[in-house]
């Protein structure tokens, strides 16, 4: 992973190449060793005009009405300590007998502590920069209790143009020219644990030996827990895709199972959850003990599954999530002017490329039952946020717990995709309650351990 760049809910916090170039800027130069230790590709890979001054930018910490904001002139990070920490924990319980039990894996928090050099042309440039950084990284005041967003980069963007076909917007002829998407990654439920502190003071600072302009003032140290995925960017798999619509001669979906084996209170009948296999048949001569009582399932009575549907389809080809890593699925349904209802998404496992007409009901990897979306409102079910939220007309935006649930109308459960194999995704919608102008947007997110 870089280490010379780190934005924190929605902040940048630590750029050397900025630092670097306001030390050039301002007459220290001299103290940088070489330009090897900054990405030089960073101001064109954001998107940001080449570095002058604080003022001139703006940095992000500039506060016109504060002199000192201007002798600021950031945070260089010396190092990231936790970024290729494994986070993989197991609890091993030891056998009265030989041997232990095995726990299943689980991700436990990635702990980064980030050690750096406040630079500044004055010791009030530097104080300035430290009560800076201690607002800043108590995060966003409108995040909840789950944490910010820290971005960072695996690796120095790139410029993949080569300086031929590239326009003065840093553009190609097939786009944009660095591969800032390719390398950026974000870790999510980020929150401060510990500092910033001081921990050391630069040598010499009352003395004459001061050098002129930016220069290492405070070593500061601070300690962030974050979840344990780094993100990559999301992959659009879908967008703006509409449903077909009703003809009139859409298959009615009721299907009547006159198998005598199926309990209609057994929550594995209902499409969308797994049906376990039949196993081994009974022994006739000492038949099994009676199953004890089944603990009630929290299922909902508005789930519906409509008489009739218009179905929309989508592959998710094996080579976008490989075998050695997930990924999360990212939603989107528009209802159009009209209301939406009844809207049942499944995904499959598909690795011999059925048609969906050929996948079974109920043998999915997952399903959400959408009860309702509003006329000219967005629904976004987030598998890397781990949640649903509906933006209504007038930018309005509320949760969707009580309108997307899970196999059996039960809570929501939100799908990965594993193991390096097609999917197929389908979304039917009840063929009364569809606007032309809806439309369908999947995005899939890969993650890293």
């Amino acid at each position: 992973m870089l280490q010379t760049w780190l934005h924190f809910a929605g902040v940048e916090i630590g750029n050397n190449t900025r630092v670097a170039a306001y030390m050039r800027d301002s007459g220290s130069a001299p103290l940088l060793r070489n330009d090897g230790c900054v990405c030089p590709t960073i101001p064109d890979a954001l998107g940001d005009l080449p570095y002058l001054a604080p003022e001139i930018d703006p940095a992000p910490w500039y506060d016109p009405s504060d002199p000192r904001s201007a002798e600021f002139a950031g945070f260089w990070i010396e190092e990231i300590d936790g970024l290729h920490d494994s986070v993989i924990e197991r609890t091993v319980t030891q056998r009265t007998t030989d041997g232990a039990v095995k726990s299943c894996a689980r991700y436990k928090d990635r702990v980064l502590t980030v050690t750096g050099w406040l630079f500044a042309k004055s010791v009030c440039g530097a104080d300035y920069g430290k009560f800076w950084l201690n607002s800043v990284l108590l995060g966003s005041r409108c995040s909840d209790c789950r944490g910010d967003d820290i971005c960072l980069f695996a690796c120095c963007p790139t410029n993949r143009c080569d300086g031929e076909g590239e326009s003065e917007s840093g553009e190609g002829e097939d786009g944009p020219c660095y591969d800032t998407d390719v390398q950026l990654r974000t870790l999510r439920g980020a929150a401060l644990i510990s500092g910033p502190d001081p921990v050391a003071t630069a040598p010499g600072l009352e003395s004459d030996l001061c050098v002129d302009g930016a220069r290492p003032i405070y070593r500061i140290t601070f300690q962030i827990s974050t979840e344990p995925y780094y993100w990559r960017q999301p992959i659009t798999i879908a967008e703006h895709l509409p449903w077909p619509m009703p003809t009139g001669d859409e298959v009615c979906h009721i299907q009547w199972n006159t198998d005598g084996d199926c309990d209609p209170d057994n929550p594995d009948c209902v499409p969308g959850a797994n049906v376990p296999l039949a196993g081994c048949a009974p022994d006739e001569l000492c038949p099994p003990p009676p199953r004890p009582p089944r603990v009630p399932a929290a299922t909902a009575s508005c789930v519906c599954l409509p008489l009739t549907a218009v179905r929309q389809c989508i592959d998710v080809p094996a080579d976008l999530v490989p075998s050695w890593m997930d990924a999360a699925l990212r939603i989107t349904v528009h209802s159009g002017e009209t209301e939406l209802r009844n809207l049942a998404i499944r995904v499959w496992e598909n690795p011999d490329g059925l048609t969906p007409e050929q996948l079974d009901l109920c043998h999915t990897e997952g399903v959400y039952y959408v009860t309702h979306v509003p006329a000219e409102s967005t629904l976004t079910i987030d598998g890397m946020a781990e949640k649903a939220v509906i933006r209504c007309p007038g930018y309005v935006v509320t949760g969707a717990d009580t309108k997307v649930y899970g196999p059996g109308a039960g809570p929501l459960e939100h799908i990965a995709l594993t193991c390096g194999t097609q999917y197929t995704i389908c979304a039917d919608v009840d063929a009364e309650f569809i606007d032309p102008l809806a439309h369908l947007s999947v995005e899939l997110i890969p993650r890293e351990a």
